[in-house]
């Protein structure tokens, strides 16, 4: 809510801006603040992380995209006369969507690769704790495919006769691991992020101007 507020007030300011002064200016500023945003989170993700922590940078978030959105469809369209001006926009639009499907398929990929690793290596440590009967289904629990799911509920098939204590440790274990690995891996997910919109900032800057004839 914080970033959607912010980059609405943002984004018709920076679309003036972008009139004064060279454009790719405030495209490449947004795509830096963008970095230090999603860079702030990867570093801050915890599962006791408070509130306020992820609020501040999300604000910042909202100032990035106000500052890319606006002024790079600006950029895109500029060079363009009448008989075009339509045919580039719908380009634009289009490469924009298409590019925000690969980008979160992306995502999204790059997020289970690593919950496939951390919620693993997060129940080996959490299992440590455990009484040894148990470290075995309790480790078993979290891989395969299904980890993400186990992981969540806890629930995990425990040699007959375990007490109930034992069995209740066993299901603080399950959620302290699942907190764990699941926080880690959005973490490395968003490191990747920042690092792709480091790459859009010096494209940004690398932008040159060009006269068109028409």
């Amino acid at each position: 809510m914080p970033g959607s507020l912010v980059s609405g007030i943002v984004a018709p300011l920076a679309g003036r801006l972008s009139d004064r002064v060279p454009a790719k200016w405030v495209v490449a500023t947004g795509f830096g603040v963008l970095a230090v945003a999603i860079g702030w989170l990867a570093a801050v993700v915890r599962p006791e992380v408070p509130v306020v922590t992820v609020v501040l940078p999300m604000t910042l978030f909202g100032i990035g995209t106000g500052c890319v959105f606006s002024p790079l469809a600006n950029l895109a369209t500029s060079g363009l006369d009448q008989r075009t001006a339509g045919a580039g926009a719908g380009a634009f639009n289009t490469t924009r969507q298409v590019g925000g499907v690969i980008g979160s398929a992306a995502i999204v990929a790059t997020l289970t690769a690593r919950l496939a690793v951390e919620l693993p290596a997060a129940a080996r440590q959490a299992a440590a704790s455990l009484p040894e009967q148990v470290r075995g289904p309790f480790v078993e629990g979290f891989s395969g495919a299904g980890s993400l799911q186990a992981g969540a509920g806890g629930s995990f098939d425990l040699p007959a006769g375990v007490p109930d204590d034992v069995a209740r440790q066993v299901g603080e274990a399950a959620t302290a691991a699942f907190h764990q690995g699941f926080a880690t891996a959005v973490g490395q997910t968003l490191a990747v992020t920042a690092a792709v919109l480091v790459l859009g900032f010096v494209c940004a800057v690398a932008m040159s101007a060009r006269h068109v004839e028409h």
